[in-house]
């Protein structure tokens, strides 16, 4: 037997073997839909979607605009950051698709929102985006309090904070270029905890009714942040960095914000409870959970601790 033959043979197989499965597992465009269930508008209302995309490359963004409605016209307009690719009055049913060329890497937003030229029922509203998409663009992080009636959508740097009306979802509130936030609400008022895509920790107070925004700078240099309400009615936060976590207090009255301590291990997430006169802090950071409980005012005196380790088997 050639060896030598046979060896030349196998490495051919194995190179068309490797040029196969390379077409074969060859990036397919990724599609990310979003919509609405039925509802109802009376004149002058406006309602809509906000869909939020992560392109891997340069390409062609295929969209798709669909909208039902009954009852009377309303107008229908469709945005890819803030450039209009719909704009028309539509009785029934508005099933429009445009190929936009040579879309930038990166995030982009898409918009479709509707106008009532009179009371209509609407059926159905949705986008659907195609196109060399991030498969994890889709996914959501939403948070709200238990005592409060508004929450946060949180999706690619983009932060709505939302209410229900009438059983149909409000947006208050639209913040850019947020990387982690959290919601709680302490006596009357809701606060956001909110870090930044270049690291500054901040409190966003707000107001139910989406009158007001005051904004309270923290820290430079965060992860992630939480708060929690104190003995004396302020809020003490914790903020997680990369090697260490920081605590300050947090004035509700005057919006002032003071350095308290600090302690070693800093956290890619972070949750913080009143327990008692102390603080019981669950963090994560990589793969590795911890709990941690305080004693007191002295907010990093940590006195128990255990750790949940998670791995792939």
């Amino acid at each position: 037997m050639d060896y030598g033959k046979l060896a030349l043979k196998r490495i051919e197989e194995l190179s068309d073997y490797i040029r196969l499965k390379g077409k074969s597992e060859e990036k397919k465009d990724y599609s990310v839909s979003a919509g609405t269930g039925s509802f109802s508008l009376a004149k002058g209302e406006k309602s809509g979607k906000v869909v939020r995309v992560l392109l891997d490359d340069d390409g062609d963004l295929k969209i798709k605009f669909f909208v039902s409605v009954s009852g009377s016209d309303c107008l229908v307009e469709g945005t890819l950051d803030g450039q209009k690719l719909v704009n028309e009055n539509v009785s029934g049913t508005a099933d429009v698709v445009r190929i936009c060329s040579a879309v930038e890497k990166g995030i982009h937003e898409i918009g479709l929102e509707i106008t009532a030229g009179a009371t209509l029922a609407v059926s159905s509203l949705s986008i659907t985006a195609e196109g060399n998409i991030d498969r994890t663009c889709d996914k959501i992080f939403i948070d709200a309090d238990k005592n409060g009636t508004l929450f946060l959508e949180n999706n690619l740097s983009r932060v709505a904070v939302c209410k229900f009306v009438n059983g149909k979802k409000a947006e208050l509130y639209a913040f850019y270029g947020v990387s982690y936030a959290r919601i709680k609400k302490f006596s009357t008022k809701f606060y956001l905890f909110v870090v930044t895509e270049t690291g500054q920790a901040a409190v966003v107070k707000i107001a139910e009714d989406g009158s007001d925004v005051g904004y309270c700078y923290v820290t430079d240099g965060a992860v992630c942040l939480d708060g929690a309400e104190s003995e004396d009615g302020n809020i003490t936060l914790f903020a997680g960095k990369n090697n260490t976590s920081e605590i300050f207090v947090f004035d509700v009255t005057s919006g002032e914000v003071r350095a308290c301590s600090s302690f070693e291990g800093g956290a890619d997430e972070i949750s913080v409870t009143k327990l008692g006169h102390g603080y019981a802090l669950v963090t994560r950071n990589d793969d590795s959970v911890y709990l941690s409980v305080s004693e007191g005012t002295s907010a990093d005196v940590l006195k128990e601790k255990f750790t949940v380790s998670i791995s792939e088997s």
